[in-house]
C-alpha cells in the first residue's frame, strides 16, 4: 500500500462520514447543509479520538 492508496482510502472514509451525517440530519428532520470544511474538522476530531483510544 502506498501513499496514494492511503489518501484515496481517507477520501472514501470522509465521503462515508459525510453521507452518514446527512442521513442523520434527515432522520432528525433537519435540512441543514454542512460546509465541507466543518465536516472535515469534525471528521479529523473523531479520528483523533479513536487514535488516542487505540494508543492507550
Amino acid at each position: 500500500m502506498n501513499d496514494q492508496d492511503l489518501k484515496r482510502l481517507m477520501a472514501q472514509n470522509f465521503l462515508i462520514y459525510k453521507k452518514l451525517v446527512e442521513i442523520q440530519d434527515k432522520v432528525k428532520g433537519k435540512t441543514v447543509f454542512h460546509a465541507d470544511n466543518l465536516l472535515v474538522k469534525e471528521f479529523n476530531d473523531e479520528v483523533d479520538k479513536i487514535m488516542r483510544t487505540l494508543n492507550v
